[in-house]
């Protein structure tokens, strides 16, 4: 009996440390809330839909009454950085930071890199506004967070040391290695993230069209082999283009991911907040490998340098999805607007409220059962007008309302333009260095036609040294110099059923 009643106490006790744990992690199980469907229903699709396995924390910090955090202080600083010094670079396990005991209101601090450098966290945060409180001249200082990047590794905004990266030769997708140009020390098991093709043309940090985060598994020579095959094809004749701020970008390079770029990254139940300076940005553009806020109040979202981004059940004020964002999931949230994503390569809209209008020119986008209004003559959804290429949009369920009062209420053809060859062979075409309209707005498998009856798929889009050369397939008719061509982005959707407009207008 008493072997039998230890037995049950030690149950008891099991179950009862579960249940707890799971108060304190609340919303782990994203998987089971994201109606997201099977590739079988999207044909030809290759968006990735991103797993995001339950985790549990090996740690678990009381803020409050471990380092005396509370909300309403005048300033959190020092407190909250003594906290900083505890884990960066803490690499045994996921840690659970639990701001629950420190109050409700705002917690106010000077200095917002406070979470930089740690690998795998939760904030848990609920009835929580983080605001940041210093009067720094440089935006990032001032917004709710600040991190390290791929880019920028820096733990201070005014001295980011930029990465350059490391040139690496041709390489096709599918392709587990790599051959540098420049040799450089590597080791088995170092995190890197590949990119190429610069398709905005300014602005900092750059703009890729084709980039991926693989991992080192072994090194010869020059050459990096990796756990995982490439996503893209690489191409050495890519144009570098002068980056302002930056220098060159557009071949392809390799980056060594510095050990402060998180692994994983979760905010649940918080507000993130802008800056008390007059001029203080709202920006909440924290990166890292996997990005996930739950419930969180956001004033102003700008995904960046994110493999796997998730804000499922926010409320988000404006969102200018920024650059280098592998897939990046709106799911059941109520925004201002989301703009841009020309640098994300799979956007996925799950039943969200998306109010204003959304210029969007992800790679990939996939939009189903969501609210879509626009409160100008804009369409509630098209292009962005930068013009970067769009491969697909798949269109499920949603419902527009708004916009042009006799046009469609989605407009993927703003990009129909002309532009003129200068020479041509079998197989290419080329055209004047100056026209990166067209440089920026075209991409594999995009149509184009001649005013005189050829077409073809563009399958790359290289550089001689002096002009533009378009590579070529499934040509049909002759390629011969001064001939006009046009493209049109309209060929990009495909309705997958079940749009309709409130307005009873064309939908396309």
């Amino acid at each position: 009996m008493k072997i039998l009643r230890k037995v049950f106490i030690g149950f008891t006790g099991l179950l009862i440390s579960l249940c707890c744990l799971a108060y304190f992690i609340p919303s782990f199980n994203e998987k089971e809330k994201r109606p997201i469907p099977e590739d079988a229903e999207l044909p030809g699709n290759s968006i990735p839909t991103p797993f995001f396995t339950p985790l549990h924390p090996q740690y678990i910090v009381d803020v409050a009454n471990t380092y005396k955090v509370k909300a309403g202080s005048p300033d959190n600083t020092y407190e909250l950085l003594r906290m900083n010094a505890n884990f960066e670079g803490f690499g045994k396990g996921l840690i659970l930071f639990d701001f629950r005991n420190c109050g409700k209101g705002e917690i106010r601090y000077s200095d917002n890199s406070w979470l930089h450098g740690i690998d795998s966290f939760i904030v848990s945060a609920q009835g929580i506004t983080f605001r940041c409180t210093s009067t720094s001249p440089w935006d990032v200082a001032k917004a709710p967070f600040f991190n390290g990047g791929i880019y920028w590794p820096g733990r201070r905004p005014q001295a980011l040391p930029a990465t350059k990266g490391l040139k690496f030769k041709s390489a096709e997708k599918g392709a587990y290695t790599i051959t540098l140009t420049e040799p450089e020390k590597f080791s088995a098991g170092d995190r890197v993230y590949m990119a190429g093709y610069e398709e905005q043309f300014y602005g900092e940090p750059v703009n890729p069209r084709f980039f991926e985060w693989k991992t080192v598994t072994s090194i010869s020579g020059n050459a990096l082999t990796f756990t995982e095959p490439l996503k893209w094809s690489y191409n050495e004749h890519w144009k570098d283009v002068q980056m302002q701020g930056w220098g060159l970008f557009g071949k392809p390079r390799v980056f060594k991911i510095p050990s402060t770029y998180p692994r994983f990254a979760k905010f649940v139940g918080c507000s993130m907040a802008k800056g008390t300076n007059a001029s203080g940005p709202a920006y909440f553009l924290f990166k890292a490998e996997t990005l996930i806020c739950d419930s969180v109040n956001i004033e102003e979202n700008w995904p960046t340098e994110t493999k796997n981004a998730l804000f499922i059940n926010c409320t988000i004020g404006g969102s200018d999805l920024d650059k280098n964002v592998g897939v990046c999931e709106y799911n059941n949230c109520t925004t201002g607007g989301i703009y841009a994503a020309t640098g994300v390569d799979s956007l996925r809209l799950i039943g969200n409220r998306i109010s204003n209008y959304s210029p969007l020119s992800p790679r990939v986008l996939y939009a189903e059962r969501n609210y879509f209004t626009s409160k100008d003559n804009n369409p509630p959804l098209y292009p962005h007008p930068e013009g970067t290429w769009v491969e697909k949009v798949y269109l499920k369920r949603n419902v527009f309302k708004g916009g042009y009062k006799k046009d469609a209420h989605v407009r993927y053809d703003q990009s129909v333009k002309k532009f003129t060859t200068l020479s041509a062979t079998a197989t290419s075409i080329e055209i004047a260095d100056a026209d990166t309209y067209v440089v920026k707005s075209l991409g594999p498998k995009s149509v184009i036609r001649s005013t005189d009856g050829a077409s073809a798929f563009v399958t790359d889009i290289t550089h001689n040294g002096t002009n533009y050369v378009i590579q070529l397939a499934g040509v049909k008719g002759k390629l011969r110099p001064h001939q006009v061509w046009t493209f049109n982005r309209e060929q990009m959707i495909i309705d997958l059923g079940g749009n309709k407009s409130l307005d009873k207008k064309s939908i396309f």
